[in-house]
């Protein structure tokens, strides 16, 4: 008797736990704006950064759900008071675990440090 419930929970936890990967795949807002910030900051070099995102063909994200693609406005620049650089960036999640796909759609103002399309 025992086996059977032992059996059926790890049936259950293999059925309700995610893998990686459709953790990856699906991103929360919060985390494709964090995606965007850390982008800007880390890989590109800007002091200072901002973002906030939609899911990409709505106004907004519908409660209680997570997408995969994402459109972001974001700010950026050296000074938190004046960003050198704005534009928009589409983010993805991805397959593979801890991975995204960032791509600008299109940047306003100096972008020097290689933050345009």
């Amino acid at each position: 008797m025992r086996l059977k419930f032992a059996l059926a929970a790890v049936v259950v936890a293999t059925l309700v736990t995610p893998s990686a990967a459709q953790a990856a795949y699906y991103i929360s807002q919060k985390k494709a704006e964090s995606y965007v910030r850390d982008h800007l900051r880390s890989d590109v070099g800007y002091r200072f950064s901002g973002a906030s995102c939609r899911p990409k063909g709505r106004s907004g994200p519908e409660a209680g759900y997570i997408y995969h693609t994402w459109v972001c406005g974001f700010s950026a620049g050296d000074s938190r008071y004046g960003p050198s650089c704005t534009g928009q960036a589409r983010i993805k999640g991805s397959s593979e675990p801890g991975t995204f796909y960032y791509r600008v759609l299109h940047a306003d103002g100096p972008c020097p440090k290689g933050a345009d399309a």
